[in-house]
């Protein structure tokens, strides 16, 4: 994908998405009532084909959120998780207790999802006063 950004507007992207992942790991750190490390997010324009490389194997596998973002703009949030680091926090915040079936696990996945997704995009939207809205699948 052939995407031309000067370095004032590269800038400005990784701003805005520091604010965002910012804004969704403390909403994180709320919602698990533990503190949340976060590394600084990196901006990178790939083909969509060349993501999975950079997020590991191609083999690994993962729990993955979907999210549309609609209004003023147009896009996805991906969010992934591989499968044991997934368990590790689903038993962190059922306490210990894993006893709950393969549809409770996603069905909260889904929702930590729309939570990290809607926090990242209010920031966003306040930076960027653009109307963004979420739609999961």
């Amino acid at each position: 994908m052939e995407l031309n950004l000067n370095e004032l507007q590269i800038d400005a992207l990784k701003e805005i998405g520091n604010i965002g992942a910012g804004n969704a790991a403390t909403a994180l750190s709320q919602l698990i009532n533990k503190k949340v490390d976060m590394s600084v997010p990196q901006l990178d324009i790939l083909e969509f084909s060349d993501m999975i490389k950079r997020v590991g194997n191609e083999d690994d596998e993962v729990v993955a959120v979907l999210l549309k973002v609609f209004g003023d703009i147009q896009g996805n949030i991906l969010f992934l998780v591989k499968n044991e680091e997934a368990q590790k926090f689903f038993d962190t915040l059922m306490f210990g207790f894993s006893n709950i079936n393969e549809e409770m696990f996603y069905s909260m996945f889904q929702e930590i999802g729309n939570i990290l997704g809607n926090s990242y995009l209010n920031a966003v939207s306040q930076i960027t006063n653009l109307s963004l809205l979420l739609f999961h699948q």
